[in-house]
């Protein structure tokens, strides 16, 4: 069973996750990111009734019980607007603004699959110089229907994974090439 700390840092990390999403797949018109914060949106609200269920199991007092509901709200909110955000990728209207204003920012998330056949299946982001060849930072990987938030330099990527990144202008080339690749070389 995980505990109620645990769940609340997993619904903190999908809700900041959600944000990145959600402007990526406005300023790209990407349906397919849009689905991923939708998804994302609907696995903190499970995990959020799993917590609520937890949380009056416990013996703590009611303003320590009623500041950790805030707290889960205050997560949940974060987590709608970016839902309400995505929309944006799915509408018609899309006023040129948005696109200038979500152009103007440095950082952008970074999406891509490792595909059968990739170099980087069975090793770690340190041995395949990720990082380093990418300028990308991996925030998370979907693998399968589970979401890995603790990236470091040691997880080992899999065929299909789903990783989201943030990189910067151009660093999204750089992923795609370097992903596609089938041996570990310089991208030049």
């Amino acid at each position: 069973m995980i505990s109620i700390k645990d769940n609340i840092i997993k619904m903190k990390n999908m809700s900041e996750l959600t944000l990145d999403l959600a402007y990526s797949a406005a300023f790209l018109k990407d349906i397919k990111l849009a689905k991923q914060v939708e998804e994302l949106n609907n696995e903190i609200k499970k995990i959020e009734k799993d917590v609520l269920k937890l949380l009056f199991k416990i013996k703590e007092n009611d303003e320590k019980r009623l500041l950790i509901i805030e707290l889960i709200d205050s997560i949940k909110d974060i987590s709608n607007s970016a839902l309400n955000i995505s929309k944006i990728a799915r509408g018609n209207n899309y006023p040129e603004i948005i696109k200038n204003i979500l152009s103007e920012t440095q950082e952008r998330i970074i999406t891509c699959e490792i595909k059968k056949n990739s170099h980087l299946i069975n090793k770690s982001l340190n041995e395949t110089k990720f990082r380093t060849f990418t300028k990308t930072q991996i925030l998370a990987i979907k693998r399968k229907n589970e979401w890995i938030f603790n990236v470091n330099k040691n997880t080992i990527l899999k065929e299909n994974d789903f990783l989201i990144g943030k990189g910067y202008e151009g660093s999204s080339k750089l992923v795609k090439d370097f992903v596609k690749q089938k041996e570990n070389k310089l991208i030049v």
